[in-house]
């Protein structure tokens, strides 16, 4: 059985990483495969790292791994932080290094995975532009009284 309100997601998404660069680095650090579900199955709770998992992904997440499991600090709520552009830019040329040297499939799926992550926080942004312009638009209204 796995913790929930684990942070593992809140960290990685805060230092702009994909799932797909956490595994990779624990696959790198460990010599152990992992299936590709793995780190969404920590991050939901459903399943739990090892203690040597823990260290290793703590250090990834640059945290103590007390903070996985600790409220972090409170947000600003309409905050969508995105990665800055030359970690981006680091993500993708990795995996060019790794389409280079002839890991097509993995280079694929790592930018199939960095795509999606970016998609995912630009509709976010999208969501929450229209809900503030919606609400701009109201209390322009109210001041046309």
């Amino acid at each position: 059985m796995g913790i929930p309100n684990n942070k593992f997601a809140y960290y990685r998404k805060k230092r702009g990483l994909t799932q797909f660069d956490v595994l990779a680095e624990i696959q790198r650090v460990t010599g152990k495969k992992f299936r590709q579900g793995t780190i969404s199955s920590w991050e939901n709770g459903k399943t739990v790292p090892s203690m040597q998992i823990l260290q290793i992904l703590a250090g990834v997440l640059e945290v103590q791994i007390d903070d996985l499991y600790e409220k972090p600090e409170k947000a600003d709520r309409n905050s969508i932080t995105l990665p800055p552009i030359s970690t981006l830019q680091h993500q993708i040329d990795s995996t060019q290094e790794q389409y280079d040297t002839g890991e097509m499939d993995e280079a694929y799926l790592r930018l199939k995975a960095i795509s999606e992550d970016m998609l995912e926080r630009l509709s976010q942004i999208s969501h929450e532009y229209e809900k503030l312009k919606g609400k701009l638009k109201t209390a322009q209204d109210v001041l046309n009284l």
